[in-house]
């Protein structure tokens, strides 16, 4: 969940936001379902259900932010102690008008997507940009962001930009994934080569205390081979 402030932003700005942000989600939406390789059958031949695209959850609100803080205490603390009065760490973001953008998950595609298009280090637009967007962004601040639903961690906005670096969920999982091989044959070879040492020495040792039968062995190797 990322928090930003803003300086009063009408409706019409609102609404411009919301329409360029689904548009942007799209495009994340498309591009990480084209990097991911096709779905692969049960034991019936079916093909399971794809998962619904982040994108299509992500949304913006504005908030109350004393009814906002109110939740947050409840969904946080509420589970684990009920007589618990004391502040959210998110509150002290919760200055003057503020808003949020939801994702139903930690996806680094579309929340670097989200901070390209609403928070650009740079405020360059291209031509033809709805007005109506350029000012309404032009009055978003970024201010930080929760990671987890429920017990996550607040960042601020270096720690939400570093997140962007990471690749998605089944990038993430695909990489460990290699890791955990290459670790596990790496093991195999190091359990492997003291017992394959210990192979080489006594066979050396045997051929030093037995030095007929190497050279009976160096004998059958010198012969010619029958006609």
């Amino acid at each position: 969940m990322v928090v930003f402030q803003h300086n009063n932003l009408r409706g019409s700005e609102l609404v411009a936001i919301r329409r360029d942000l689904r548009v942007a989600m799209q495009n994340v939406d498309a591009q990480v379902a084209a990097s991911q390789p096709a779905p692969i059958p049960d034991e019936d031949g079916n093909i399971p259900p794809e998962p619904r695209p982040v994108g299509e959850q992500v949304k913006m609100v504005v908030v109350n932010t004393e009814l906002f803080s109110a939740a947050l205490r409840v969904a946080e603390y509420l589970p684990k102690d009920a007589k618990y009065r004391g502040s959210h760490p998110m509150e002290a973001l919760l200055v003057g008008p503020v808003g949020v953008i939801q994702f139903p998950t930690v996806s680094p595609p579309h929340i670097l997507a989200v901070l390209n298009l609403l928070f650009p280090e740079k405020a360059t637009f291209k031509k033809g940009t709805d007005p109506l967007f350029i000012s309404g962004v032009s009055k978003m601040l970024l201010l930080g962001a929760k990671v987890d639903k429920v017990g996550g961690q607040t960042i601020d906005t270096a720690a939400l930009k570093h997140i962007t670096n990471l690749g998605d969920l089944p990038t993430l999982r695909g990489q460990l994934l290699g890791l955990m091989q290459s670790a596990g044959a790496g093991l195999v070879a190091t359990l492997q080569s003291p017992s394959k040492a210990l192979w080489v020495t006594m066979e050396g040792r045997r051929k030093m205390l037995d030095p007929d039968s190497q050279k009976s062995a160096e004998e059958e190797s010198s012969d010619p081979p029958a006609a």
